[in-house]
Order: structure tokens, then sequence, then C-alpha cells
């Protein structure tokens, strides 16, 4: 994970009409769940710290948007077992998972502000910063990508506020 004065940065996937920026505004602080793949859920456990920026990135695969990011937050606990695993009701059901045995984390995230425009994926990708991570490869993304403080001032200056 790339660290600059103590500061981790992520982009978190999220689609639009499940879970927006603006949503994200609205309850000012929410558990990041649901999230269904080993390496990301690792990422969120092992590799993220409270204070901790995030860029929010939409999907835009259920909505007319492109996919970008669209805003920022900021991490506010430390991790903990998703609850939604044990819900039967929810998506995230994971009959495999035990209170003594979690497979899956999530973290509280945290509202900071919404980007001055959104920066579409096709111009995330071009940045040499990403153009290798996993948000650019096709068919491979992650819904937790650690991005390099460089990256991260780059997208900052692109949505400037």
């Amino acid at each position: 994970m790339t660290q600059e004065s103590g500061v981790n940065w992520f982009i978190l996937k999220t689609e639009p009409m499940t879970f927006s920026v603006d949503d994200l505004r609205e309850v000012g602080t929410t558990p990041w769940d649901g999230v269904r793949n080993f390496e990301a859920s690792k990422i969120l456990r092992q590799h993220m710290a409270v204070g901790d920026q995030v860029f929010i990135y939409h999907s835009g695969r259920r909505s007319q948007d492109s996919p970008a990011v669209v805003g920022m937050g900021q991490v506010v606990s430390e991790a903990y077992a998703d609850p939604s695993q044990w819900q039967q009701e929810a998506p995230g059901f994971d009959p495999r998972s035990t209170l003594q045995r979690p497979r899956w984390w999530c973290r509280d995230i945290a509202y900071v502000r919404h980007l001055g425009r959104p920066i579409p994926l096709a111009e995330l990708c071009r940045m040499p910063e990403l153009a290798a991570t996993r948000l650019c490869q096709r068919g491979n993304r992650l819904s937790v990508v650690p991005i390099a403080a460089s990256a991260a001032a780059r997208i900052l200056a692109l949505g400037a506020f």
C-alpha cells in the first residue's frame, strides 16, 4: 500500500443506483459493507487505517452515467466483521461464515466532499499512476483499490473543488 504522511489512499467502487456519494453525504457515515471479494475484503481489513482517505467511484453500470470518481470520504473506524454476512435476507448473506470465523470485513466511511466534477474512468486510466492498477484492468476491477499518493494528488487537481 502506498503511504504518504501516514495517510493511505483508496478508491471505493459503488453502484450509484444502490448507494451513491449523495447517499453518503445524506447519512454522513456508513459501514462500507457487502464487499464479497476476498482480496478487496483483505484490503479493507489489513491495509486501511482510521484517517485514510478514499475516493468514491460510481461504477455507472446501472445508470446513465459513465463510471467516474465523484467524491471523497474518510475511513473512521477499525475493521470489523461485516454483519450482513449473517443476515439471511441480505444480498451478501454467506452461510459459510460464522461468528467465530467471519469471512467478510467492513469499515465505516464518512462523507468528506463531492469533487468539483466527475473524473471518468477513461481519464483515470490515462494517468500513468493508475494505468496498471486493478481499476483500469478490463473485467478485473476490484471494489477496493489502493492508489499512490501521486495518483490521489492528480485526481484532486483534476476534480478541483
